[in-house]
């Protein structure tokens, strides 16, 4: 524990430039920037937040479970975001043509128009960081967070293998027995 007037070394690291808080705060200023041309250019009643929907939305639409896979969010969170989207007439929801009970959310031309925009936007980010670091080292930033995103992702499939051996163990174990409905274990 730390005493007053001390730094943790959470808070240390945090500020000497850990790889998630870096990764975040591009991310950020990356979002910014975006929101920032989206208002000049009439969009300015988009948020980061919607960006989820917009990265994660393709030319075929999709279903609501499908974007909150995609990006990671509830279901509820999702249906939030595009229920205003909808609203603001840049997304509409369509009946599904392979399956009666469900509804694909698409864009709109207005939807559209926004996609277009963040386009043209990130490649004007993309020559200002060229202008500014260099094609050759922006290419190595580019090669280093998907590298770095790999392994990532390699991580958390071996952390869930593991996860899953982990359980798999206990749940087999003879040691504890298996439990009812309510919670106990069964009479002998």
């Amino acid at each position: 524990m730390t005493n007053r007037g001390e730094t943790s070394g959470h808070t240390q690291r945090l500020r000497s430039g850990d790889l998630g808080t870096l990764m975040r705060t591009g991310y950020h200023r990356t979002m910014e920037y975006v929101q920032a041309r989206l208002e000049q250019l009439g969009f300015d009643d988009i948020r980061p937040a919607h960006m989820a929907i917009f990265q994660n939305l393709g030319p075929e639409g999709a279903r609501i479970g499908e974007l909150a896979e995609r990006a990671k969010l509830t279901n509820q969170s999702v249906g939030y975001l595009v229920d205003y989207l909808e609203e603001h007439g840049y997304v509409e929801r369509r009946p599904d043509p392979t399956n009666r009970r469900a509804t694909l959310v698409c864009f709109t031309e207005r939807g559209w128009d926004e996609a277009d925009a963040c386009a043209k936007i990130l490649d004007q980010l993309d020559k200002e960081l060229t202008e500014r670091m260099g094609a050759e080292r922006l290419e190595q930033l580019r090669a280093l967070l998907a590298e770095a995103a790999a392994a990532l992702q390699a991580s958390k499939l071996a952390v869930r293998r593991f996860s899953s051996f982990s359980s798999e163990r206990t749940r087999l174990s003879p040691i504890r027995p298996p439990l009812t409905a309510r919670g106990r274990a069964p009479r002998r």
